[in-house]
């Protein structure tokens, strides 16, 4: 029989790995994993043929027990990059039946515990394409009466080659086994397990990092299972109560309860104030029912005020500054958004989620919109003003130095750059968003905040019907009736 190859992946928490999901698919479980709250369904793993656990002579009995010793292996190792374990996989002959198969793996498998003194899930699996493999999940430190001790398979990871050296040596081995199995008519001799350990291993002393709170607490419940169980006093848990079945509890009450309010979550904005973020966290407590909404707008009159003079100011400042010249006709959706800003709406709608936050957004518009309206105006006056000192300093009468010069002259053409025809393509383009921003902030104020404004009407239509100002009599004398005398003549007298 020709020789085989074995496969080694080294499985590692930064790549994703996780030794609880690998035990669950090569023993056919389900398994679940407290630290990333995953259930990990082997149970629907298809081509399962054995599986059986191996451990050292000297390990706790609860090494045997695939859940409990794969979970504490995985949440031993609490680093990002850590090493979790080693997946070792090998093919079978076809021609073996079942129990040869499984009898061949556990005899690999006490090979490899003997070696690396690691607990190991030999598994037998059927592919899809009629093939047999063999998988061995080796442990990622060894394990002893006191628990997980120094790093299994080091050798491993050594460099100058002695990687490579030892997986070379354990494939040699694994063949031996498979031809002494064979030969012997299905039972591997007894030298060839006690081979396992005559093949010279590397001197690797790998240093055991310091043991956290964590790790000591996980070591003494260790050896509190393995004392309970050498007194025999060790309860197995029973399957309603294992990880899964807890995991589908869970699973069962989450969907019974009623479902969570939603959050509130505000869409992007320019930053709010600090005046708006504690007007803000007094309406929450207002709308949580701690605290009265009009005994909050008391106690924080001068805040809100504070907050009101603010708005209104920046109102006031970009009014002004849109004002390029006198006599300048404004935007009809300005003026509309800055009528918006004027009303108050504090009192009324000041509980409502966002409010301030909302209010704060519209004048950041109108602050932006008066900016970009102004902007072509402001770049002309710079153009003005840098020619103006460039003409100074070339002047022959009083000539500045070649510095002062060469300054002016950048200063210049930098400000007349902002006067081309792309700039001024790109400051429309500017503008055109602004006042469409501006216009979705004042519509959206006005219509979740929307307050009706009192009209006078004028001129007054009953104006006519008042009294005259001095009291005295109307001149008009059409309600009176005039009687005139019959005529004592007429037809037939």
């Amino acid at each position: 029989m020709e020789d085989i190859g074995i496969n080694l992946r080294n499985l590692g928490r930064a790549r994703g790995d996780s030794v609880i999901e690998v035990a669950a698919h090569l023993a056919g479980i389900d398994l679940f994993d407290v630290r990333t709250n995953r259930l990990h369904r082997g149970s629907r793993a298809d081509g399962i043929l054995s599986s059986r656990m191996l451990a050292p002579a000297d390990a706790p009995r609860s090494a045997l027990d695939v859940e409990s010793f794969w979970i504490a292996s995985e949440h031993f190792e609490p680093r990002a990059n850590a090493r979790l374990g080693r997946l070792i996989s090998l093919p079978l002959a076809r021609h073996l039946s079942l129990v040869g198969q499984s009898e061949l793996a556990s005899q690999i498998g006490e090979m490899l515990v003997a070696r690396y003194s690691a607990v190991i899930l030999a598994a037998v699996h059927k592919l899809s394409s009629a093939g047999i493999e063999a998988h061995f999940l080796l442990s990622a430190r060894q394990v002893r009466q006191s628990g997980f001790g120094s790093r299994a398979g080091a050798m491993f990871d050594a460099g100058s080659g002695s990687g490579a050296k030892e997986i070379a040596a354990l494939t040699e081995l694994v063949n031996a086994i498979i031809r002494s199995y064979q030969e012997g008519g299905g039972s591997a001799p007894p030298q060839a397990q006690a081979d396992a350990s005559l093949i010279p291993r590397p001197d690797f002393r790998v240093p055991r990092r310091p043991l956290t709170p964590l790790d000591a607490a996980q070591i003494e419940m260790q050896l509190a299972l393995a004392r309970a169980d050498a007194r025999g006093v060790l309860v197995p848990t029973s399957p309603g109560h294992s990880h899964a079945a807890a995991f589908a509890d869970r699973i069962y009450a989450r969907r019974a309860a009623p479902p969570p309010a939603a959050l509130l979550v505000r869409e992007s904005g320019p930053p709010a104030s600090w005046m708006a973020r504690n007007l803000g966290r007094l309406a929450r407590k207002a709308r949580n029912g701690q605290d009265s909404w009009a005994r909050l707008l008391g106690s924080e009159s001068e805040l809100l005020g504070r907050w009101r003079d603010s708005i209104l100011t920046a109102g006031s400042k970009a009014r002004s500054a849109a004002m390029i010249s006198p006599g300048t006709q404004l935007d009809q959706g300005f003026l509309q958004a800055l009528a918006a800003l004027e009303v108050d709406r504090a009192p009324i709608y000041g509980m409502r989620p966002f409010f301030f936050l909302d209010i704060e957004a519209l004048s950041s518009t109108v602050t932006t919109y008066a900016a970009a309206l102004r902007a072509p105006h402001d770049d002309m006056e710079r153009v003005m003003r840098a020619r103006v000192q460039l003409t100074q300093a070339i002047n022959p009468a009083e000539r500045a130095s070649s510095a002062a010069i060469r300054a002016a002259r950048e200063a210049f053409d930098i400000a007349r750059a902002q006067t081309t025809d792309a700039a001024k393509t790109r400051g429309q383009s500017q503008l055109r968003e602004a006042r469409r921003e501006m216009r979705e902030a004042r519509e959206h104020v006005e219509h979740h905040y929307h307050i009706t404004q009192a009209v006078l009407i004028d001129p007054d239509p009953f104006a006519a019907f008042d009294e005259p100002p001095d009291g005295g009599a109307r001149s008009s004398d059409s309600h009176q009736r005039q009687l005139r005398p019959t005529s004592s003549t007429g037809p037939g007298r």
